[in-house]
């Protein structure tokens, strides 16, 4: 048929390589289990429940927003405070930064189990 493009010919399909990048991608354990959890939450409903909507509409709201904000701040810049200001002792950086990574890592988990385009 004439409107077949030949192989090797950059048609819509892509070269073999691409095509063999792909299958290694689809193949891969990680993509795996991202694609399960997403369509089990999907076909669960997770993501429209009234829980997922609501820690969603927290996550992106103005109050969190600000929050990480300052929590980013403090990350990259207080030990340089401290050390600036000589402060003796490492306890009070280090408990701040515990709170700082609770804060991400809050965010990360939330909306990772609450949008379903988050890591996909």
């Amino acid at each position: 048929v004439g409107d077949t493009a030949p192989r090797g010919s950059g048609n819509s399909f892509g070269s073999a390589s691409e095509r063999g990048n792909a299958d290694h991608h689809a193949s891969s354990i990680v993509y795996r289990a991202r694609h399960i959890m997403r369509y089990t939450f999907l076909n669960l409903g997770w993501y429209e429940s009234w829980s997922a909507v609501c820690i969603r509409k927290f996550l992106r709201g103005k109050l969190f927003a600000g929050v990480a904000m300052l929590s980013l701040l403090l990350a990259l810049f207080l030990g340089e405070a401290f050390t600036v200001a000589q402060v003796s002792s490492n306890m009070a950086g280090d408990i701040i930064l515990t709170i700082v990574f609770a804060v991400f890592a809050f965010e990360f988990l939330g909306l990772t189990l609450t949008d379903a385009s988050y890591l996909f």
